[in-house]
């Protein structure tokens, strides 16, 4: 039987997942109100167990000064806060970023803030093509990982699945 909160398969026997914590119910029949009722107190229980994770980017300014680039600020932009984002669907980041050309790979360092705690992580996404603006975009997956997305919404490369949950 799979968790209807993060699609891991939960043992035969079993009261509740050993991943999320959500109880196996068990229900008789095919009446929708039932099963629509479990489907919202799984999102509900999603987006609890997903609160306070967010999850970000770190972004890099450069000026030119004596025909050299110099760093002149680093900040973090926050992607998506996880308990906003829809299973399966991809979340992009409004903001367009340069690229030079001739990259075929996104290295991007992201952060996960999960309730004030900071995880970095070093990622590299193989481009599908050859871009000079692109958004970067987080994809939540029905096990709970994200996908971290790099290109366009119609046409973009992806990371490995990242966890995010302890």
């Amino acid at each position: 039987m799979k968790c209807l909160v993060c699609g891991r398969t939960v043992a035969e026997g079993e009261s509740k997942c050993g991943f999320c914590g959500f109880p196996v119910i068990l229900i008789t029949g095919e009446d929708e109100g039932t099963k629509k009722a479990l489907e919202e107190k799984a999102l509900e229980w999603r987006k609890k167990l997903l609160s306070g994770i967010s999850i970000g980017t770190q972004i890099f300014g450069y000026e030119v000064k004596n025909e050299e680039y110099q760093l002149k600020e680093t900040k973090t932009l926050n992607l998506a806060n996880l308990p906003d984002l829809k299973v399966g669907v991809p979340s992009w980041c409004g903001e367009l970023f340069g690229f030079l050309e001739e990259d075929r790979t996104l290295d991007l360092q992201i952060v996960i803030v999960n309730n004030g705690n900071f995880s970095n992580r070093n990622i590299s996404i193989p481009l599908p093509g050859v871009f000079t603006e692109m958004q970067v975009g987080v994809l939540l997956n029905e096990d709970l990982s994200i996908t971290i997305l790099g290109g366009r919404p119609d046409y973009y490369g992806y990371s490995e699945p990242i966890g995010v949950l302890g």
